[in-house]
């Protein structure tokens, strides 16, 4: 009996070391040893790009269609492979936030984790990519809000004065400028050029509108910016028939990713702002 109860406490002895010996190897390594590798999956470029600057892209197992990176392809947030997604076993499901969810309400009945965030405005943009930081637990978000913060201090203190317009979309027809889509108030895109100093012409509308040239000849624009699709300028033609229309037009293409895309690289965005408002 005796010989019974000193051996099962040699062995407690043993265990409880050894849980000691892991623990410091764990505390001193920085290893978490009772977790495993996570599996995440991408619904959108906007969270591609978030999770690899905050260096976790070795645990993307699948991405949307439309992101860059190499990996399975789940199909899109609008028209996810729910099959593929299944086999792919992830830990969390990453997704931005848009109204009338079905991916949301599929995966919670695949008891599947699914984190969704805001990239509407810039303000939703800096908190997602907090919160995403956290819930990969990578403390990268805090020097990648700081970037941010420093660029925006940069764009906050030139004092450019004038009317400016986003275009997100420049509409010709056979070469000939017809008219342009403009971001109006609390969007993503004047929330950023609002760090100047400059004024949105359309202060009273918010969303997306549509302006045929009369509209742009009235606004009497000091600033053009136009969001470049697929990284090609406007053709010298567009550009042309817009300094005719208002010869004191400057007009300001944007090409980076982090404009296409709001995440982690729109600090980019910023830093390409402030490069072309010095010229």
């Amino acid at each position: 009996m005796h010989v019974t109860i000193g051996n099962e406490m040699k062995e407690r002895h043993i265990v409880q070391n050894l849980l000691i010996i892991l623990a410091w190897f764990s505390l001193n390594l920085g290893v978490d040893l009772q977790a495993s590798t996570p599996r995440y999956i991408s619904t959108t470029p906007s969270i591609c790009y978030t999770l690899i600057d905050l260096k976790v892209e070795k645990s993307i197992v699948g991405t949307s269609n439309y992101c860059e990176f190499k990996s399975e392809k789940i199909g899109s947030l609008l028209t996810p492979d729910l099959e593929k997604i299944v086999k792919l076993k992830p830990t969390i499901v990453f997704s931005q936030k848009i109204e009338n969810d079905n991916l949301d309400r599929k995966l919670a009945k695949l008891k599947i984790k699914h984190n969704r965030y805001l990239f509407d405005s810039y303000i939703d943009l800096k908190e997602s990519i907090r919160k995403i930081g956290k819930d990969v637990n990578s403390k990268h978000y805090i020097e990648i809000l700081i970037s941010f913060l420093k660029t925006e201090k940069v764009l906050k203190k030139k004092n450019i004065k004038g009317k400016y317009a986003f275009a997100i979309n420049i509409k010709d027809k056979n070469g000939k400028l017809v008219g342009m889509t403009v971001a109006g108030r609390k969007t993503f895109f004047t929330d950023v050029i609002n760090l100047t100093s400059l004024k949105n012409a359309i202060s009273k509308t918010s969303g997306y509108i549509e302006w045929d040239l009369e509209k742009f000849i009235n606004s009497k624009l000091n600033y053009l910016f136009i969001l470049s699709h697929q990284k090609r300028p406007i053709s010298d033609k567009i550009r042309k028939q817009l300094l005719v229309l208002n010869s004191n037009l400057k007009i300001i293409e944007v090409f980076n990713e982090g404009a296409h895309a709001p995440s982690t690289r729109t600090v980019g965005f910023l830093k390409e702002l402030e490069d072309k408002l010095n010229d």
